[in-house]
Parts: C-alpha cells; structure tokens; sequence
C-alpha cells in the first residue's frame, strides 16, 4: 500500500512539474512568435510601397527591407529548431519514471544527451536572437536609405516638372 501510494505521489509530482515546464515553455514560444511576426511584418510591409511606387531611386532600400525579412525568417527557423531541441530531449526525462536498471539506464542516456546538446542549444539561441537584431538594424539602415533617396528624389528637377504636371487638373 505505501509503495503504490509513494508511486502515486510520484508521478503527481512529475506530472505537475512536467505541466509547469511545459506552460513555461508554451508563453516563451508565443512571445517569441509575436517578436519574430514583428519583425517579417515590418520589414514585409516596408517592401510594398516602395516596389508598388516604381521608382529606381528606391529600389536599394527594398532589397534592405527584403534582406531584413529574410533575417528574420531564419531568426524564426533557429528559434523553433531550439524549442524542437530542448523539448524533444528533455522530454524523455520528464515522462520517465525509472524503476528498473534499464529505466536508469534510458533515463541517464537522456540526460547525457540533452547535456550534449546544451551548447548548441544556446548557439542556437543567441542566433537567433541576433538575426532579429540585424533585421531591425536592416529595417532602420533601409529607413535611413529611404529617407535620404527621397529627399535626392524630390531635388531632381524632371521629377518636379512631373510632379507639377500630375497636380494640375
């Protein structure tokens, strides 16, 4: 009776830790999905305007803008390449109860290899954090770039006459 009570308690025990990790690991997901949208959003919806205004002068900005999508396209493959990496092997630690030498065994083999991979989980990490940081460094570099082309664009003088000429009724 007491075994098959402290079984019990054990695997209560495991399944609340086992529901805390994964809500943890569930809110940290969501908020990386909001910060990585983010980005390709603002990075995507800068493109749109530019490439639908034909203009030459502002075809460099675009390509930064479309450089800063794809940066943070990959920011979202690193990132959930790591959450497939720590949930996929500490899994297998969580949802095992070890009772016999094979149990302790498979148990430790897991253990051993999220152990493995901790660094390249933090390489992963700290990339993908990073390839978000150069996306808004792009979405900035692309602002300025923009900025400066129109203020060139607006100097030129056919484009005045155009300009003018499209004004007038």
């Amino acid at each position: 009776m007491v075994g098959n009570l402290d079984d019990e308690l054990l695997k209560q025990r495991n399944q609340a830790i086992l529901d805390q990790y994964r809500d943890s690991n569930n809110a940290m997901i969501d908020f990386s999905k909001m910060a990585l949208r983010g980005t390709m959003l603002l990075n995507g919806a800068a493109v749109i305007p530019i490439v639908y205004s034909k203009s030459s002068g502002l075809y460099e900005c675009a390509i930064i803008f479309g450089v800063g999508a794809l940066l943070s396209v990959c920011a979202s493959g690193f990132a959930y390449f790591t959450q497939w990496a720590i949930t996929g092997l500490y899994a297998q630690a969580f949802h095992m109860n070890a009772k016999t030498e094979a149990e302790v065994a498979a148990l430790k083999k897991a253990e051993r290899q999220a152990t493995r991979c901790r660094p390249l989980e933090k390489i992963s990490r700290y990339l993908s954090i990073a390839l978000v940081a150069a996306s808004l460094v792009a979405f900035g570099y692309g602002l300025s770039t923009a900025y400066t082309s129109t203020k060139e664009m607006n100097k030129m003088p056919e484009l005045k006459v155009y300009l003018e000429g499209a004004a007038k009724p």
